[in-house]
């Protein structure tokens, strides 16, 4: 259990009297001074002050508040992944993931999970591309256009087009960077359910915004829904970016 599920099972201990905010302070240092991060539900409940019921019913409270308060049980399962890899692979500390994964969550944060880890240095950029390789996903570049991009090849085609040019696509960026211009799917599923899915009506009701644009990758005019991240999506294309 991580400082933010700690602090709130406590807040919620002692606002249902299972507890006094003394003997909240009390295990809290008993848990600070302790060398195993023990969950300090359980440090409450081994001192006596909260029954076994209560720290059942105060777990299940818990999970609810989370569910609604906390960004990273709302991360997408792409950034959950890429989390999970990080920490599988012991690039990081879960903790330290879930830092970030808040860090995403503000809003108008348009980076990318793994730019944000790089950025705040937890991770090396050959590292980030480490655990996108294991996504089947490659930092690609286009010289004629000087775009970069990354790309989700499911096929692991060995040559992938740029959308602008239609040249093929090199590996890696000319800088250390791993910021890219924009996303792009290679697998021909994507583009099945791309064409097929039915399109949102705009209107004054709709809760879904919709962008009437040129794509800037291949040229083409669309209207698609803006995801809940600001990207969309190009139909033609596939690329996706900051709408």
């Amino acid at each position: 259990m991580g400082a933010d599920q700690d602090l709130l099972f406590g807040r919620i201990a002692v606002k249902r009297n299972y507890c006094t905010q003394e003997q909240l302070d009390k295990c809290v240092t008993l848990q600070a001074n302790s060398r195993d991060r023990v969950p300090l539900g359980q440090i409450l409940r081994s001192e006596g002050y909260i029954t076994e019921d209560q720290h059942s019913e105060i777990l299940s409270l818990q999970r609810k508040n989370l569910a609604v308060l906390d960004p990273v049980n709302r991360a997408s399962k792409e950034s959950l992944l890429t989390g999970r890899l990080a920490v599988k692979m012991n690039l990081m500390a879960e903790d330290d993931v879930n830092k970030c994964l808040r860090l995403q969550a503000r809003a108008g944060e348009k980076r990318s999970l793994g730019e944000i880890m790089v950025e705040q240095g937890y991770l090396t950029a050959p590292q980030l591309k480490e655990i996108l390789a294991k996504q089947h996903k490659r930092i690609m570049s286009c010289a004629a256009c000087r775009l970069s991009f990354t790309v989700l090849s499911s096929t692991q085609a060995k040559v992938v087009n740029c959308p602008r040019c239609k040249g093929p696509l090199r590996e890696g960026k000319p800088t250390d960077s791993v910021r890219t211009d924009a996303h792009l799917d290679t697998s021909i599923s994507h583009r099945i359910k791309k064409e097929s899915a039915p399109k949102p009506e705009p209107g004054p009701s709709a809760s879904v915004r919709m962008v009437r644009m040129t794509c800037p990758m291949c040229g083409k005019p669309f209207a698609e829904p803006v995801d809940s991240k600001g990207r969309v999506d190009c139909p033609h294309c596939l690329s996706s970016f900051s709408a």
